[in-house]
């Protein structure tokens, strides 16, 4: 049985954390842009099933220990900030690498190699997608701030999975709309010049918030 759940409240504070630009949002750009929109909505819904663990583990009481233990918290920090460094550095080595200009049948090449899901399978941008949520401390944090605020005291098991799903749908919803709407300019940003800047931008923003995770105190 569902308790008094304050639904329509927590689904909007809800996006606004969610639409807040993060490393999420960065990495569904970088891939939507750079492989197509397959490989965009895959990596949404990795970033969905990372909320839906969060969401478990706040629900069984882990996410409260990960913030209350110095030890995990550093890990998973470390863990988390390496990732999205790597993930960056990465981008911005491929941006580098990457002619700005060229000949037509050099742009035609390059065209070729970037094809929709030629440089990305969609496994490894479902894992991207995953892992960049779930190694990200702060999301734990963010639930077990928000969450209780929009549950009753002692709330059912139902409430707090009503409350799970919002969480994930909205993330899906989100995403996946950027997912799209990067990949229906990706004809723009394929361009050798543009495709350098959104990977040497969506690079720096990767290593920038791999810095901040890795800087950010023990709760």
């Amino acid at each position: 049985m569902v308790d008094d759940v304050a639904v329509l409240p927590y689904t909007l504070a809800f996006l606004v954390v969610l639409i807040a630009p993060g490393p999420d949002f960065a990495l569904v750009v970088r891939n939507a842009g750079r492989c197509g929109r397959p490989a965009g909505v895959a990596t949404a819904a990795g970033i969905a099933s990372g909320l839906s663990v969060h969401a478990g583990m706040v629900a069984v009481g882990l996410g409260a220990m990960i913030a209350a233990s110095a030890v995990v918290f550093t890990v998973v920090k470390i863990a988390g900030a390496a990732y999205l460094v790597v993930l960056g550095v990465v981008t911005l080595i491929g941006a580098f690498r990457r002619p700005g200009s060229g000949s037509a049948a050099g742009d035609e090449r390059r065209a070729q190699v970037d094809e929709p899901g030629a440089s990305l399978s969609l496994g490894r941008a479902y894992r991207q997608g995953l892992l960049c949520n779930v190694l990200n401390p702060k999301a734990v944090l963010t639930y077990l701030a928000l969450m209780p605020q929009f549950l009753p005291a002692n709330p059912s098991p139902a409430s707090t999975v009503l409350l799970s799903a919002i969480t994930v749908l909205s993330a899906v919803g989100w995403f996946g709309l950027v997912a799209l709407a990067v990949a229906a300019a990706r004809r723009v940003l394929q361009r050798p010049r543009v495709q350098q800047a959104l990977d040497a931008a969506t690079g720096s923003v990767l290593i920038t918030f791999g810095v901040r995770v890795a800087t950010q105190p023990a709760r």
